[in-house]
């Protein structure tokens, strides 16, 4: 009866040990999940930084719900391979099948969430008189993005995510970005692939 009881408490124990691990980890990366929540504002801020070296808008909209996207078969060049890991890019496309809310992304709380219909709602007839009324609606905006889901490596120090930048009827780009973490653990773009310009 003694030793029954020993072993139920030790497997208690055990138990609570594991789900306590379950709750600190992200199974996707191993790295510890408050680190991996950070991360993932950091890397959507990453790429303002690349997109805007200066000037970057006081208010930035953003569609409500992650882009779908698929990566394209040898896309990427081989001098940057490396950079775009097979398993990474599977990962982005299982991820990038169907759109997930903001909230569950982890972007930057300070973006300015606008639900998609109602960015395309002002856009119902000529897209030059559309971004007039984007522009009318979002004075401080010079455009909006959407974004993927980010698939961030196993060491955590490597992430995938594509992002497409609206800014006019000529004015835009979609890419898929390599962002490494610096060894002062500050993210930062490493490369670009485009996949559209305008």
């Amino acid at each position: 009866m003694r030793l029954r009881l020993r072993v139920s408490i030790h497997g208690i124990f055990a138990a609570l040990t594991l789900a306590s691990a379950c709750r600190v980890a992200d199974v996707s990366t191993g790295v510890p999940a408050r680190d991996v929540e950070s991360s993932r504002a950091e890397i959507y801020e990453a790429i303002l930084d690349t997109l805007f070296v200066v000037n970057r808008p006081r208010v930035l909209v953003i569609q409500d719900s992650s882009v779908i996207f698929r990566t394209a078969p040898g896309h990427v060049q081989p001098a940057r391979q490396s950079d775009f890991p097979e398993q990474q890019l599977a990962q982005l496309n299982a991820m990038s099948e169907s759109a997930h809310p903001l909230g569950e992304l982890g972007v930057p709380p300070q973006w300015r969430r606008v639900p998609l219909a109602q960015i395309r709602s002002l856009f119902h007839s000529n897209p030059d008189i559309g971004w007039n009324n984007f522009h009318s609606q979002y004075p401080d905006a010079q455009g909006w993005l959407a974004v993927t889901p980010i698939v961030i490596s196993q060491d955590g120090r490597r992430a995938l995510v594509y992002y497409a930048w609206h800014c006019g009827s000529l004015c835009g780009q979609g890419q898929l970005a390599s962002i490494v973490r610096d060894e002062r653990g500050r993210w930062r773009v490493r490369h670009l692939v485009n996949y559209w310009v305008s």
